[in-house]
């Protein structure tokens, strides 16, 4: 995560955690792994939320664990425990009244980047973030969440990591995999799969 970070100037925050009720009263943390801005629309920019997984991490392959006190669930009913994770944040992101919380929470984080920045001679700040904090830029929450695939090679990116790729996006769920950590460009990486998905070219 901290790889691509680095090379990610519109990286706003890692390893996130989100309290919230369930509805038991239970209250669960949904942890997503990276949040970057993506620029959308003249005035407009996308909070994005990613999911990383190496290749060789089971939740890629192993179906969900079953609910406590279950003993079996029919297969139909039980997910990849990867797609099963990625719906649960889905979910969690597009309630309304989450969304309008995120927003005005990263509009925050925003600024609070800038202060640093200003500051120290740390890590470099993109100017999107800047633009949002400036109220510049209106922000909104991307609706998906993106799973990131690293740490194989060539072989594997053509069999294993391609099958899984497919087999991922028939259940809607978004995929950038790259072989190494540091060869996302991750802005880009989603605006290029984006557009695959809505099937435009910008």
């Amino acid at each position: 995560m901290h790889k691509i970070a680095r090379k990610e100037p519109k990286v706003v925050d890692l390893e996130i955690a989100f309290t919230k009720a369930g509805e038991n009263g239970d209250l669960s943390a949904p942890r997503m792994d990276i949040a970057v801005l993506v620029p959308g629309k003249p005035g407009k920019a996308e909070l994005v939320f990613c999911e990383a997984k190496c290749a060789d991490n089971r939740e890629l392959w192993d179906l969900e664990k079953l609910p406590k006190g279950a003993k079996s669930l029919p297969l139909p009913e039980r997910s990849t425990a990867v797609i099963a994770q990625i719906r649960k944040y889905e979910q969690f992101i597009q309630a309304k009244q989450t969304r309008e919380s995120l927003v005005g929470g990263y509009v925050s984080t925003c600024r609070n980047l800038m202060e640093i920045s200003g500051q120290s001679r740390g890590r470099r700040v993109d100017d999107l973030v800047k633009q949002v904090t400036e109220g510049k830029v209106e922000l909104s929450i991307h609706p998906y969440v993106y799973l990131l695939i690293y740490d194989f090679g060539q072989d594997e990116k053509e069999g294993r990591i391609k099958k899984k790729r497919l087999e991922l996006k028939k259940e809607g769920v978004r995929t950038i995999a790259k072989g190494k950590p540091e060869d996302f460009q991750l802005a880009n990486d989603i605006l290029s799969e984006n557009a695959k998905w809505t099937g435009s070219s910008g």
